[in-house]
């Protein structure tokens, strides 16, 4: 019985090894046929037509750029929100697209003040979540330089309809400036 539940152990992380993998290779294909686009150093959204995913980075994208600290990744972030509002203004992005996400980074609080409608996200989300959980954790342990573990209970959906976003661009704009000049806590 131990040595079936062990076996099961190591094909789902096995699984899940596979899946990153697999998902680190599909990224670099997806930027190449244009399907994967980044607005910053550290946000991509990926998907065509009326629906696209955002993103925030891989762990090259994090490690390359040595985003440890949280206030330098919210100023990226805001930072490719604002590219996606000037893709909005100069047409090469509908504004009824639907742009959604999930991460444990915002508040609920801070990601409403952004435009964002929050929830709790789905079991495919979850699910997505769960095989990144350890990469990303431990991404986040070497970057911080100590513990700092992903936090499932703060997974949220987020969803923005792209001219809702480009409304806000004199908020993102003002917010991206008090994070590069360190007014904001970090």
């Amino acid at each position: 019985m131990l040595g079936a539940i062990a076996w099961l152990v190591a094909c789902l992380v096995g699984a899940a090894v596979a899946f990153r993998l697999a998902r680190s290779a599909a990224h670099r294909m997806l930027v190449g046929f244009g399907l994967c686009r980044y607005h910053s150093p550290v946000l991509y959204t990926t998907g065509i037509g009326r629906r696209r995913e955002i993103h925030l980075g891989t762990a090259r994208d994090f490690l390359a750029h040595g985003d440890s600290c949280r206030r330098r990744l919210l100023a990226r972030l805001a930072e490719g929100l604002l590219a996606l509002c000037e893709d909005v203004e100069r047409g090469r992005l509908a504004p009824d697209t639907v742009l959604v996400g999930t991460s444990d980074l915002l508040r609920d609080e801070t990601a409403q003040r952004l435009g964002f409608r929050t929830s709790r996200p789905g079991p495919v989300a979850v699910a997505c979540s769960l095989t990144a959980w350890t990469q990303v954790s431990l991404l986040r342990t070497v970057l911080r330089r100590g513990p700092a573990v992903v936090r499932l209970r703060r997974l949220r959906r987020l969803r923005i309809r792209a001219g809702e976003l480009a409304a806000r661009q004199p908020q993102l704009e003002r917010l991206r400036q008090r994070l590069v000049t360190g007014e904001l806590a970090a």
